[in-house]
């Protein structure tokens, strides 16, 4: 019997490789919005960070207060119409 974990998915592979190479904490990359990604300098700005307690979603802003842009190298050269 086929679970549904047992088959790749291909959004699942392309978040690893995003965390990985921008080093994102999970929850930074869940708080992401389409206006944080500079796809011509190849980088994210964490402007916002989403945690889950109890079944519920909380958006906030980063525990240091402050924005942290990351280098993306993977986004430079893409395109808001591509997939990420």
């Amino acid at each position: 019997m086929s679970r549904p974990y047992d088959t790749p998915r291909d959004e699942l592979g392309l978040l690893i490789r995003f965390l990985a190479f921008t080093g994102l904490r999970i929850g930074e990359a869940f708080g992401l919005q389409v206006g944080d990604l500079d796809f011509d300098a190849g980088r994210v700005e964490v402007q916002r960070t989403a945690s889950e307690t109890s079944g519920v979603v909380t958006i906030e802003h980063p525990k240091s207060g402050s924005r942290a842009p990351r280098s993306a190298p993977g986004l430079a050269g893409c395109s808001t119409s591509a997939s990420l």
